[in-house]
């Protein structure tokens, strides 16, 4: 059974910078061991050094804890609030290893989506629009709770875009991206 680390074992284990958003491993004593039920002895080499590391495949930091891997940003808002996210954390500059509290934010599924930049598959150029091959003009539509919405087709691919922009504010408030 897997037990979540809680916000006091998590300050004995590792110290927090909100500003750089980095952890630093604490040098630990046979009591910690006590108190985290550790089975074996804490190796020195880690100790004032930084946690956790960047995944590859994924570009988030993990960082282990009682041999479970744990996203450092929910680790992060563990840290400053002591309760760990029941729902998706936002990297609001979208860089997944910048987990600075301030670039994180709880969001649902749905708002975490929104904060994305447009998919690779996009051919317009632009997020929200597409072509239409049997109206031949450009069509913008946006997500909101698992539905498609159209906004309509245009003759010039900004008109297209600036609906979907002003479709995204009114929809999605703080978590619209527009830009990229």
């Amino acid at each position: 059974m897997r037990i979540e680390p809680t916000q006091e074992l998590l300050k004995q284990l590792l110290c927090y910078d909100p500003e750089t958003g980095v952890f630093i491993w604490h040098e630990r004593s046979l009591n910690t061991f006590k108190t985290i039920g550790a089975g074996k002895i804490w190796n020195s080499r880690f100790s004032e050094k930084q946690a956790g590391g960047i995944c590859k495949l994924t570009g988030y930091v993990f960082i282990g804890i009682n041999k479970i891997q744990y996203r450092a940003h929910r680790l992060a808002w563990l840290y400053e609030y002591g309760y760990l996210p029941l729902v998706e954390m936002d990297h609001i500059n979208m860089i997944r290893h910048d987990n600075r509290i301030c670039n994180l934010r709880e969001a649902s599924h749905g708002e975490n989506n929104q904060n994305k930049r447009k998919l690779r598959n996009n051919t317009s150029g632009y997020k929200g629009v597409c072509w239409d091959k049997q109206a031949k003009k450009w069509k913008a539509q946006i997500g909101k709770d698992n539905k498609i919405h159209g906004l309509g087709h245009f003759n010039d691919i900004k008109h297209a875009y600036f609906a979907y922009c002003k479709a995204s504010k009114q929809l999605h408030a703080e978590f619209s991206r527009v830009s990229e």
